[in-house]
């Protein structure tokens, strides 16, 4: 059974799943108005902070991590690193966003999703990073979130 989430500035709700956990919410700050991390039960990340070199490894490996993030500022298209999988558009209440399946350099394992969206003067960052390999329906259940979201 899903559960709706809404955010301290009530800008937008979601539905998620019932076992997920909110681990942030914040509200204003700066350009910020509002940024939620949820997490599944069996989210998992090594990040190799002993390794060298110019990016810090992240392996996903276990579950998901969503982050909603929105900003009083009206902002373009993020310009990805080379990882970049696919890029498509996607519709999110209404609102024409733009999505990616991509890579970070510093994603040694896993992958990640975002859509970004402009709505009412504010920009929504949209971010979802897991393992396909340990959670195959990431990209599915991202998507499926997305389709829940509503603009307040």
């Amino acid at each position: 059974m899903p559960a709706t989430v809404s955010d301290q500035a009530n800008l937008y709700s979601i539905s998620v799943p019932a076992d997920w956990t909110v681990v942030t919410d914040e509200g204003a700050m700066g350009v910020q108005l509002s940024r939620i991390v949820l997490e599944s039960p069996d989210f998992s990340v090594f990040v190799d902070e002993a390794a060298e070199g110019p990016y810090t490894p992240i392996y996903y490996e276990t579950g998901a991590t969503l982050v909603i993030h929105v900003t009083n500022v009206a902002s373009g298209p993020p310009y990805h690193s080379d990882g970049v999988i696919s890029e498509s558009d996607v519709t999110i209440d209404g609102v024409t966003a733009r999505y990616h399946v991509f890579k970070e350099p510093s994603t040694w394992a896993g992958q990640l999703l975002d859509a970004h969206a402009n709505h009412g003067d504010n920009y929504y960052l949209f971010y979802l990073g897991y393992n396909p390999d340990t959670c195959p329906a990431g990209q599915a259940l991202f998507e499926a979130m997305l389709d829940t979201f509503q603009f307040q």
